[in-house]
């Protein structure tokens, strides 16, 4: 009898702390849908207007024409045209000029203009360097199917499903540079360097 009481009270204490644990788990999919699903949130409307730049953009025929210096013909520079990717869609600005890049990040500077123009801060570029190096190796089409949801992780930051289903993402996207660096801005600025691991 003593024993089954005993049984009975482990049930009842396991029981509880599921319940408990689903509790905090719905309770973070609704802080998720109200902060950061029902409209942009606050923090992310002073960060600057995210571009994608065109590098292997063609000259037209309105780029100034070429400038001669004695025997020899040297093409005038031309600026860059840049078109703005937003991972949620919600807006679309005119396209900017962009600027050149700091060369913070050595492991993947080839990412380092994107990260910048999708708005991350340069003080958190060296960061996000390592984390893409250690989570990529800068690769966007990497794909860990090892990773327990559903979707595995995805892309340069290795998004995983429970940011598919937080941020109702599309996960195919996640592979797109621009969308991936976008959407691990939106999971960095809900819970910093956590959901990869790092906690200071």
């Amino acid at each position: 009898m003593r024993l089954r009481n005993l049984s009975l009270r482990a049930r009842s204490f396991v029981t509880s702390a599921a319940m408990l644990r689903t509790i905090a788990l719905a309770i973070t999919f609704v802080w998720g849908y109200l902060a950061l699903g029902a409209g942009e949130p606050e923090y992310l409307q002073s960060i600057a207007e995210p571009v994608y730049p065109v590098y292997d953009e063609q000259p037209t025929a309105t780029d100034a024409a070429p400038v001669e210096h004695g025997s020899s013909t040297t093409a005038a520079p031309v600026a860059v045209t840049t078109t703005v990717v937003w991972a949620d869609s919600r807006r679309e600005p005119a396209p900017v000029t962009t600027t050149t890049v700091p060369g913070i990040m050595h492991h993947c500077p080839q990412w380092e203009a994107e990260a910048i123009a999708q708005g991350w801060p340069l003080d958190q570029l060296s960061r996000l360097d390592h984390v893409m190096w250690r989570e990529s190796r800068c690769l966007p089409d990497a794909h860990n199917g090892a990773d327990p949801t559903e979707y595995g992780s995805r892309g340069l930051m290795q998004i995983n499903g429970f940011w598919v289903y937080r941020l109702e993402l599309d996960a195919d996207r996640l592979y797109e540079p621009a969308y991936n660096l976008r959407v691990a801005l939106l999971a960095y600025s809900a819970s910093g360097w956590s959901p990869w691991g790092i906690t200071d």
